[in-house]
């Protein structure tokens, strides 16, 4: 596991982490702003969805939105032109990481989600498939994560702004249960016009059926090209970015006494902060 931690961290660069301070940013940008696996390109096909009017061109969806701690590592310039307007950027940095005076859409997740979706994703690129078993990988790694990296940490940084009229804050379980509708807000915090047949190719292109037929877009083979050599990962790593995104899934998977230290982290670090006593209490809350 240790060294998972050092292939992940040197992932990005210092030089990306100094050109995402240099990003001049605009007041109708979009910065989508989630922790690992809770909707991130989802989120970017639909933003992306409702500028374009569907355009799929794109070799892989970190191209035309581009994910800001390792664009320039992957030779994109966050200061350049887009294609469509506004500009858009994904990010798993916290609120408090990133640069102010952008519009901030926020997806959440049921934490033991997250981190069954995180390991299966890692699973097979940053780890050999089935060396590392899921409370290891767990326990090792995603509960062991510090500061920004952290679950917790990201989820607070954003509830505490959660009524700044510039920041929007989804459940990914709301979007799955009513995809329409998150659509609908989608547009209208973004200022898109939608009308209903750029709302109904927007849910087609942006559902699991579709972004599966074309997987090959959302696999993140544009940073795999630019940083998996340079840090000792082989040329042929899986990284599928689309999966069934069921909701409770992971609850038959963790044992439980993973189960259960997820449970004291959320009541010792987001209750005092929300009032919220576990995740679904959360989702009522917003």
């Amino acid at each position: 596991m240790a060294e998972l931690n050092q292939q992940f961290a040197a992932s990005t660069t210092a030089a990306c982490r100094s050109h995402v301070a240099e990003l001049n940013v605009r007041a109708d940008d979009v910065i989508i702003s989630t922790y690992p696996k809770c909707g991130t390109t989802w989120m970017q096909q639909i933003v992306h969805g409702l500028r374009s009017h569907g355009d799929m061109t794109f070799g892989e969806i970190s191209e035309v939105i581009p994910f800001m701690e390792v664009a320039y590592d992957c030779g994109i310039d966050l200061n350049g032109p887009q294609g469509y307007s506004p500009r858009a950027f994904k990010t798993h940095m916290s609120a408090d990481e990133l640069p102010e005076g952008a519009r901030y859409i926020v997806v959440l997740r049921d934490p033991m989600d997250a981190c069954v979706s995180f390991f299966n994703f890692m699973n097979g690129w940053y780890m050999e498939p089935g060396a590392v078993s899921l409370d290891t990988f767990t326990k090792e790694y995603f509960l062991a994560l510090s500061g920004g990296d952290r679950y917790w940490t990201h989820l607070c940084s954003w509830w505490k702004r959660r009524h700044e009229p510039n920041v929007r804050i989804f459940c990914f379980e709301d979007i799955k249960q009513d995809p329409a509708a998150c659509v609908r807000i989608v547009a209208q915090f973004i200022d898109i016009e939608l009308d209903d047949q750029l709302e109904q190719l927007v849910l087609e292109q942006s559902s699991i059926e579709f972004m599966l037929r074309h997987k090959h877009q959302f696999d993140d083979n544009l940073l795999r090209r630019a940083r998996d050599a340079a840090i000792g990962l082989p040329p042929d790593g899986e990284s599928s970015k689309v999966k069934s995104g069921k909701v409770g899934a992971s609850k038959p998977l963790l044992s439980e006494h993973m189960a259960a230290r997820f449970d004291e982290i959320w009541r010792e670090e987001v209750t005092p902060l929300t009032g919220a006593k576990c995740y679904r209490d959360l989702r009522s809350l917003r």
